[in-house]
């Protein structure tokens, strides 16, 4: 219940503080991360837990995920199974290149992968978007997109995969699943809880935005094909997706931008078939457009809800 007379202060001191996220710990408790300068020139990342008591395991001003000096933003967390939290955020190497960095970090506040975390990229080139997923093994999964000028293929859609000490996974793709010079943004991966990866994308492809997937196992084979696979419609522009694996399965609900904005379901089997068809399902035949689509998944079924625009007026369905 929201009663700000009654509800617990987590975190004192926060200055201003940005891109929070709250993960829960599978024991009742839960970890709290965000992005604050407090007085410096440069965003440092900080976090704190609590547990189901609502009591905090540590300083309540909230640690920094690493003792690595320089900017860090935009923190990205996933919980493994141990319930130890994993987070990654772009920081700025010793030549002031940006880079990515991951730190795995316990419920007391300790820091599992070396004080400074982890160092997962070393390319120098602008990153555009980055995903974070943890499987059942408690390896870490990670997809990115870099952006590199001066190259014929501008644009990559690359990967990283960890074990749950830290160690960096090779394959016969040396992390590299796809480079085009068409514009590409917003990944997200899923794993199959094998050691491969589930990786999506937007891509511009003949002016219009559509969705992107590639399948790479554990050994770094592309399992349905050496191109990627468009999972949306070609004539239409993709604004927005989120993803999930359902069973054996893996669900995506996609917002497209027309005379208004609908949602379209797509469901895609292991083998890389298109469930749904060529096309997926829409989502409703509600008037007014739709956007904001969450989905939670009970046993083999989706639940879905979105915000429906019509004549002015909101709802939520």
């Amino acid at each position: 219940v929201n009663d700000p007379s009654s509800n617990t202060k987590l975190v004192i001191d926060p200055v201003d503080p940005i891109n929070i996220s709250a993960l829960r710990d599978y024991d009742g408790g839960a970890y709290v991360f965000w992005e604050d300068k407090k007085g410096s020139p440069e965003s440092d990342i900080y976090f704190i837990h609590f547990n189901k008591n609502g009591d905090v395991s540590f300083r309540a001003d909230g640690k920094a995920v690493s003792t690595r000096s320089g900017k860090k933003e935009n923190p990205l967390v996933t919980i493994e199974p141990s319930g130890n939290s994993i987070v990654i955020w772009k920081g700025y190497d010793k030549k002031k290149y940006p880079e990515l960095f991951v730190q795995k970090l316990s419920k007391n506040g300790l820091r599992l992968w070396q004080n400074e975390g982890l160092q997962i990229t070393d390319n120098k080139f602008e990153k555009i978007d980055y995903s974070l997923r943890v499987d059942r093994k408690g390896y870490t999964h990670t997809s990115y997109i870099t952006k590199n000028s001066s190259a014929s293929n501008k644009f990559s859609v690359r990967y990283r995969r960890l074990t749950s000490g830290g160690k960096t996974l090779s394959d016969s793709l040396n992390g590299i699943i796809y480079t085009s010079n068409n514009t590409i943004s917003e990944t997200e991966i899923i794993p199959d809880n094998k050691g491969g990866s589930i990786i999506f994308w937007l891509e511009n492809l003949n002016q219009k935005t559509v969705l992107r997937v590639q399948f790479v196992d554990s050994t770094g084979s592309k399992k349905w094909g050496a191109r990627p696979l468009t999972i949306s419609k070609v004539n239409n522009n993709v604004l927005s997706y989120s993803v999930g694996k359902l069973g054996n399965s893996f669900y995506t609900a996609l917002t497209y931008q027309g005379t208004s904005k609908i949602i379209y379901q797509q469901l895609i089997s292991d083998k890389g078939n298109l469930l749904w068809g060529m096309d997926g399902k829409l989502l409703t035949f509600q008037k007014g457009s739709q956007t904001n689509p969450q989905f939670a998944f009970v046993d083999s079924s989706v639940v879905v809800s979105w915000t429906n625009e019509f004549e002015k007026t909101k709802d939520v369905f």
